[in-house]
Parts: structure tokens; sequence; C-alpha cells
């Protein structure tokens, strides 16, 4: 019966475009049969009393798309009964397009820190594996040729190669027990 000015400057239509037509064959609409299935359901129901209220893709001028916040509410006399159904729209396209780039950052986030996570388990390995092997055991080596030492030394150098097999022995422990911190946390898992 009737179209605001917004709705028909934005899609480039005048009034006699409209008018007269159900609003499911209008041009907003007309470029989907699945939205102008929707969109008839949605009209029947409101005709029934419903408040119908769902987000919908219409087309504006040049074929662009834009998402609306579409509802369709029953007009109704004094006495209650139906005379009528009020469709209106909000123009939803910028949130729709922010809640998609925050899903796709959110989900870039994700990827970048299982990425990182990776990456310090990687390290962590790496620092493991080097701790055990190489320092492990230059410490082994060491304590062997102190062993050697204490045996083929004279007495009274003795209590310092014990002192320092102590060390050795402390360092290796140390370096044992840095190794198995710096495990990847899944093992434990």
């Amino acid at each position: 019966l009737d179209a605001n000015r917004a709705p028909l400057e934005r899609a480039g239509l005048s009034r006699e475009e409209v008018l007269g037509k159900p609003v499911a064959d209008t041009y907003w609409f007309s470029y989907s049969p699945a939205v102008q299935s929707t969109l008839r359901d949605a009209v029947r129901r409101a005709a029934q009393g419903e408040v119908v209220r769902y987000d919908v893709a219409a087309r504006m001028r040049d074929g662009e798309l834009i998402t609306l916040d579409f509802a369709i509410v029953p007009l109704r006399d004094s006495s209650g009964a139906i005379v009528g159904l009020v469709p209106s729209a909000v123009d939803i396209s910028e949130r729709v397009r922010a809640e998609q780039e925050v899903r796709e950052s959110r989900g870039r986030l994700a990827t970048l820190s299982r990425q990182l996570i990776a990456s310090q388990e990687g390290e962590r390995r790496r620092l493991a594996r080097e701790l055990h092997d190489e320092i492990g055991q230059v410490l082994t080596a060491v304590h062997i040729s102190l062993q050697h030492i204490r045996r083929t030394c004279p007495e009274t150098a003795a209590p310092r190669v014990d002192d320092a097999e102590r060390i050795v022995d402390q360092a290796l422990r140390q370096v044992r027990t840095l190794s198995l911190d710096l495990r990847p946390p899944m093992l434990d898992d």
C-alpha cells in the first residue's frame, strides 16, 4: 500500500514500481526464490497474528545486497482484528560485517596461538635435548675424569676431588631437572 522514501531511494526505485505488489515480489526480494519463499511464509504467519522478525539479504541499486533486520507486524483495529501488515527493516550490514571480521580475527588469533604454542614447545624440546645430550655428557665426562684423578692422585688432593665430584653431581641433577621441566606439557596430558 505504501513505501517510505529511504528504501526506495536506496534501491533506485519509484513508488510506482513497488505499490500494489506483494512485498515478496518487490525488487528488494525478487532476486531469490528462496528469499521470496521465506518472506511469503513470514507474511502468512504475520497475517495469523504473529510478529515475525528475521535477518534477510535485500537487493539494492546495482544488485548490491545488504542485510536487513526485517520485521512484519500485524496491524489491528480497535476490536483486535488484523487489518494489515506493517513490514519494517533496519540495515544491519555494517554490524554483520563487523561480526564476520571478529569471527575471522578470532580464527586468526586461535591459529597464531596454536603456532606460538607449537613454537614454544619445539624450543623447549630443543633446549631440553641440548641440556641433556650436550651439557649432561660433558658433566658426565668431567665426573669420570674426577673419579680417575681420585684413584691416581695423592691422598692430600682427595678431599678437593671429592668436593669437585659433589659439585659435578649437583650440576648433573640440575641439568636433569631442567631437562624434565622443559619437556612439552602435552606429555603430562
